[in-house]
């Protein structure tokens, strides 16, 4: 399950690259981040150079639909 969301993951900055925007926000617990994406974000740079990743920490659910993230990582 996690790795369909991380293959959706790379999907979506593939299709940033071709619309020319550079940044992707992804909101997550900290927990997560700190323990399984932060480390494996390196690679994911080395692949995408030009796409900046903004990690937002939070346990509130997002709505997606308000724009203010690109993608959620939510526990529940």
């Amino acid at each position: 399950m996690l790795r369909e969301g991380f293959d959706t993951l790379a999907a979506l900055a593939n299709l940033k690259q071709e619309q020319s925007i550079t940044e992707l926000t992804v909101t997550l617990i900290n927990d997560f981040a700190f323990k399984w994406l932060i480390p494996r974000l390196p690679k994911f740079q080395a692949v995408h150079p030009d796409i900046d990743i903004r990690l937002r920490m939070s346990v509130v659910v997002v709505d997606l639909n308000t724009r203010t993230v690109d993608m959620a990582i939510q526990y529940g």
